[in-house]
C-alpha cells in the first residue's frame, strides 16, 4: 500500500489523487511518513490543495512531532486555507496537550477572522477548561458577532452542552 502511495504523489494530471494519497500515508501513522508529508507540503496546486492534505496526513500522526509541525503551519508565511487546516488538525492532535491550547489561544487574535474562527472552534474541541477565560473575552468583546457566537458555542462545548457560571482559577 505504502509503494502505491508514494506512486500516486507524484501524480502530475491532478490535484486530487495526490492530495488523498498524502493523507493516506498520514493515516499509516508511520513515524517515517512525516518528513514525506512535509516535502509534499511544498508542492504547488490549485488553492494549496495537496499542502493543505499534507497537513491533514500530519494531524492524522497523531504524535508530538506532527503537533510541532502542525503548529509551525500556523505562522504567516503560510497561505491561509494550509494555515486553517493546521489549526483543525491541532484539535485533532492537542487534546491533553497545554501548547496546543496555548497555540490556538494566541491565534484567536490573528488578523485574519477566519483563522480567529478556526481556532475559536478548535479550542472547543479540545474541551479543556483553561480556555474559558480567552473564550469569554472573544464573546463579549470581538467585533464580529460570528466569532461571539462561536465563542459562546465553544464555551458551551467545554460545559458539556450547559452555560454554567463563569470560569475561575479559584475554583481549580
Amino acid at each position: 500500500v505504502r509503494e502505491f502511495l508514494l506512486r500516486e504523489t507524484q501524480r502530475v494530471d491532478s490535484y486530487m489523487i495526490p492530495a488523498e494519497a498524502y493523507r493516506g500515508l498520514g493515516m499509516r501513522r508511520d513515524p517515517n511518513e512525516v518528513e514525506i508529508l512535509m516535502q509534499g507540503s511544498k508542492r504547488d496546486s490549485w488553492y494549496q490543495l495537496i499542502a493543505s492534505a499534507c497537513v491533514d496526513g500530519l494531524g492524522m500522526q497523531q504524535s508530538e512531532e506532527a503537533l510541532t509541525k502542525l503548529i509551525s503551519f500556523t505562522q504567516v508565511k503560510y497561505p491561509n486555507n494550509v494555515r486553517q487546516a493546521a489549526v483543525r488538525n491541532i484539535a485533532l492532535v492537542g487534546k491533553g496537550r497545554e501548547r496546543a491550547m496555548h497555540a490556538l489561544i494566541a491565534l484567536t487574535g490573528d488578523y485574519y477572522v477566519n483563522m480567529q474562527l478556526a481556532a475559536t472552534i478548535a479550542l472547543g474541541a479540545l474541551g479543556d477548561m483553561r480556555a474559558i477565560p480567552a473564550l469569554e473575552k472573544l464573546q463579549s468583546g470581538h467585533r464580529d458577532g460570528r466569532i461571539k457566537r462561536q465563542a459562546l458555542e465553544s464555551i458551551r462545548k467545554i460545559n458539556g452542552g450547559v452555560d454554567l457560571p463563569k470560569y475561575s482559577e479559584k475554583e481549580k
